[in-house]
């Protein structure tokens, strides 16, 4: 019986290693998510608040955002914002794929309110969210919204 418990206790030992290995990796998972997150939120105010300097330093150089208006790099995406005028927006189910510890992919619905030249839209999407962390920066690499069927 005694050797029975000390081999036990050996091996939850041996064990115990292991699981602060995976719970540490858990939790920086979990961070890097929500830091993704937290920066995919600050391109939304900057847009919103038509806040162009403060949008360009979250996208990457070689950005690209496809939307139902046609596709635009990251000039072309900061002069679109001159047509839209965006009036509320509320992002949620946020999922988080790591892809390397340096790539992150959000998928998330969006419902946004807004006007577009002048007239009013009410969008409900599906959003695909590349960021990139680059220069020890996340930087958003690519941007895609499609709406959600009816």
């Amino acid at each position: 019986m005694r050797s029975s418990w000390i081999a036990l206790v050996l091996v939850l030992f041996g064990l115990l290693p292991w699981h602060s290995q995976v719970a540490a990796q858990q939790s920086t998972e979990d961070t890097v998510s929500t830091d993704v997150i937290n920066h995919e939120k600050l391109a939304w105010e900057a847009a919103k608040k038509k806040d162009k300097a403060a949008l360009a330093k979250l996208l990457a150089e070689d950005f690209t955002e496809v939307i139902d208006d046609g596709v635009f790099d990251k000039v072309g995406i900061l002069a679109y914002l001159d047509n839209v005028q965006l009036l509320s927006y509320s992002p949620g189910n946020f999922k988080a794929k790591k892809i390397t510890p340096d790539v992150v992919l959000l998928i998330f619905q969006v419902t946004e309110d807004g006007k577009y030249k002048g007239h009013d839209f009410h969008a409900e999407n599906n959003v695909a969210s590349l960021w990139a962390k680059r220069d020890g920066k996340w930087q958003n690499v690519h941007f895609q919204e499609t709406p959600i069927p009816k």
